[in-house]
């Protein structure tokens, strides 16, 4: 099975989706990229047991048993008739997590991980949100937009002018695509796709910026952890 990711022109996410040029992630091992995690919608209501301060991290290679554990979550509660396909694949899938894992992001709630993001860029521009992961017990908590804005602040950083992401229409994780500004460009039988110029760096009317979150404290690669 071919995981090499498909060419992407910034012109894929043009206003009128019939003509644009659409991604072929149908055939990348059950869709390993571009396809978000946190499987809970964000809540309206005030979160509970709210963590003061959340830490996110650069992901180690200890940290490739949590991101296994939640991809296979995710396939369970998400895409339960796909779990046999994407564990034959999986070979595939640690080579692209290795392989982009100075992108990976863990986010840590106290000394334990709590989350996890991995982004990877690809051809024109464009860089495409791998995984998004929040372990259930810590969901609902905002975790989930912190990781997300740090896919928002690490892809601007390296260059990317357009981010892409799809997501499996039974997830209603893809809400908190929509609040962030994220655009539906088309979908498939499975997927929602979705996509988003990189805000700019002073937006005057804040329309790029995501929900109000936990205060939050980034870790520079190679700092180490605080």
């Amino acid at each position: 099975m071919d995981l090499r990711p498909p060419k992407i022109s910034v012109n894929s996410c043009c206003d009128d989706p019939q003509t644009a040029q659409r991604p072929d992630w149908a055939r990348l091992g059950k869709r390993s990229l571009g396809r978000e995690t946190l499987t809970e919608a964000p809540s309206t209501s005030e979160p509970h047991s709210r963590p003061a301060v959340v830490v996110v991290r650069p992901a180690e290679p200890t940290d490739l048993p949590m991101l296994y554990r939640s991809e296979l979550l995710y396939m369970r509660e998400i895409e339960s008739d796909h779990v046999d396909n994407w564990l034959q694949a999986v070979d595939r899938n640690l080579e692209l997590w290795t392989t982009n894992l100075s992108r990976a992001r863990v986010i840590d709630n106290g000394c334990r991980p709590a989350g996890i993001m991995l982004w990877m860029p690809l051809p024109e521009g464009v860089a495409v949100l791998v995984t998004l992961h929040v372990l259930p017990q810590f969901r609902r908590q905002g975790l989930g937009r912190c990781l997300l804005e740090q896919f928002v602040s690490d892809a601007s950083a390296s260059g990317s002018s357009t981010l892409n992401l799809g997501v499996h229409k039974n997830n209603p994780a893809r809400e908190l695509y929509e609040l962030a500004g994220f655009e539906r460009t088309h979908a498939d039988s499975e997927y929602l796709y979705y996509s988003m110029a990189v805000p700019a760096s002073s937006s005057a009317d804040g329309s790029r910026s995501l929900p109000e979150r936990p205060r939050l404290r980034s870790i520079a690669p190679g700092s180490g952890r605080a």
